[in-house]
């Protein structure tokens, strides 16, 4: 059984496919996931590179908790030349991670899930090209889903300061509105629900000024949790 898992999770890295046209990266991981055969997808960024153990915790996390449907866990920032900076650390428990879900606590990068449980609520939307992962999440845990989180970095997670020049204000609005009514269909607190537009509130700051605001934020960024009990 592990030797035939290992296997599926190669198919998955090792598989080609490429789209006639960009139509952004909600409609190519919808077709990615549409086209896959494995039991287990994992899902990185081409500018990540995921530690060498990543595949072989993941698969060990479902193996010993079938319950679990979706597993990511820590990341080590690396700038634009590799060189390793913080480790991004996210809430552990299923609990702790949806009563943190309006603040995204789960790296996509390092996501890995059970295929037919995302595809059984809609799999990604095609339409978004930004915050994908974040608007799934909901609907994952509107239906139900179980979530999980390794606490060991599982990639070295590609940001440098040109990453928030990437998201526009529309982007940031966009994520806002998505937490918001994510957070309401969860029923998470009304102040959970309105804490989604910081990142837009940051988005109306000078460029230069954005990356400096978000790290001065993290000291109150509620995805930190050094608890290690699945």
């Amino acid at each position: 059984m592990e030797s035939q898992g290992k296997s599926e999770i190669a198919a998955v890295v090792n598989g080609g496919l490429q789209l006639s046209q960009n139509r952004g990266l909600g409609a190519a991981l919808a077709v990615g996931l549409a086209e896959s055969a494995s039991e287990l997808v994992a899902r990185m960024d081409a500018d990540d590179i995921a530690l060498p153990d990543r595949f072989a915790r993941q698969y060990a996390a479902f193996t010993e908790n079938p319950a679990l449907d979706l597993v990511s866990g820590y990341a080590v920032e690396i700038d634009g030349n590799g060189t390793q900076g913080r480790l991004r650390t996210v809430p552990i428990n299923h609990e702790d991670i949806i009563s943190t879900l309006w603040a995204n606590p789960i790296i996509h990068p390092a996501v890995m899930f059970r295929r037919d449980k995302i595809l059984a609520v809609g799999s990604y939307n095609p339409s978004l090209r930004r915050r994908q992962d974040y608007e799934l999440w909901f609907r994952c845990a509107a239906a139900g889903m179980r979530f999980g989180n390794i606490p060991e970095p599982l990639i070295e997670y590609r940001f440098t300061p040109d990453t928030h020049k990437r998201q526009s204000r529309k982007d940031m609005w966009q994520q806002g509105v998505i937490g918001f009514n994510g957070s309401r269909k969860i029923g998470l607190p009304l102040w959970k629900q309105l804490a989604c537009f910081v990142p837009f509130l940051r988005s109306l700051l000078p460029a230069p000024l954005q990356h400096v605001a978000y790290r001065a934020m993290q000291r109150f960024d509620p995805r930190k949790n050094e608890r290690s009990s699945p």
